[in-house]
C-alpha cells in the first residue's frame, strides 16, 4: 500500500514538472523581442507625380508694363515760320527787292504754325547782317512788325498794316518806317524770325527800331518761342 502511494505521489510529481515545463516554453515564446520577429513593413508606395497647379502663378508676368509697352509719344510739333514766296535757305524773288534794284519792295508772305501755348501776340522782324552792315545789335533792319494778335498766323503779301488792329511797323535801316527790300551792292543774307510772346508783353509803340538781336535783349523774358527762316538776294 505504501508503494502504491509513494508511486502515486512521484506520478503526480512527474505530471506537475511536465506542466511547469511546457508554461515556460510557451511564456519564452509570447515574451519573445520584437526585434527577433521578421519586421513587416508597409509597401512603398510610388509618390504622387506633381499636378499642375490650378491657382494662376506667382511668378511675374511676362506681359510688358504700360510704361514699357507703350509707344514713344510723338513730340509736339516745332513752332514754325514759312513764306510762299521763297523757301528756307532758297533766293528771295526779284520782286520783293528795293526798287533800285529792279524790285516793286513789296513785302514777302509769312506763316506760321504750332505756336507755343499760352502765346498772346507775335512779332516779326528781317534784318542783315552782312557788311556793310553790322551783326547781332548793329544788324541792317528791313523790317519788322509788332502786336500781332494771338489769332493770326500770316501776314499777306505786300502786308498793309492799317488792315489789322493794334498792329505797328518798326523803323527800316533807310529811315523808312515799314518795309524796306533787299538793296545790297553784292549778296547778302536776309533773316527773318517770328516771335511767340506771353500776355505780359507790352505793347510796342509807333515806329519802334529793333533788330532782331536788339529786341531779344529787350524783351527776353516774355519770349515764349521763336523761328527763323533766311534766304539770300544777289543784285
Amino acid at each position: 500500500m505504501l508503494n502504491s502511494n509513494r508511486l502515486i505521489v512521484a506520478t503526480s510529481l512527474s505530471l506537475l514538472l511536465s506542466a511547469c515545463a511546457g508554461d515556460d516554453n510557451t511564456a519564452s515564446q509570447t515574451n519573445a523581442s520584437p526585434e527577433a520577429s521578421p519586421s513587416v513593413s508597409a509597401s512603398a508606395k510610388p509618390s504622387p507625380s506633381p499636378q499642375p497647379s490650378s491657382q494662376p502663378s506667382t511668378q511675374a508676368s511676362s506681359v510688358p508694363s504700360p510704361e514699357a509697352s507703350s509707344s514713344a509719344q510723338p513730340s509736339p510739333a516745332a513752332f514754325r515760320l514759312s513764306s510762299s514766296d521763297y523757301k528756307d535757305g532758297a533766293v528771295i524773288p526779284r520782286s520783293h527787292a528795293c526798287t533800285a534794284r529792279g524790285g516793286s519792295n513789296s513785302s514777302p508772305e509769312f506763316s506760321w504754325q504750332n505756336p507755343p501755348p499760352q502765346t498772346a501776340s507775335f512779332a516779326l522782324i528781317m534784318d542783315d547782317e552782312v557788311s556793310p552792315c553790322g551783326a547781332g545789335v548793329n544788324a541792317c533792319k528791313h523790317w519788322a512788325v509788332f502786336n500781332i494778335p494771338a489769332e493770326i498766323s500770316s501776314l499777306p503779301l505786300d502786308f498793309n498794316p492799317a488792315s489789322m488792329h493794334g498792329v505797328v511797323e518798326g523803323r527800316a535801316y533807310n529811315g523808312a518806317i515799314g518795309y524796306a527790300g533787299p538793296c545790297p551792292p553784292f549778296a547778302h543774307i536776309y533773316k527773318s524770325t517770328i516771335y511767340a510772346l506771353d500776355k505780359d508783353m507790352p505793347l510796342i509803340n509807333a515806329t519802334p527800331n529793333f533788330s532782331r538781336r536788339e529786341f531779344e535783349q529787350s524783351y527776353e523774358s516774355y519770349i515764349l518761342g521763336q523761328s527763323t527762316i533766311s534766304a539770300s538776294f544777289t543784285p
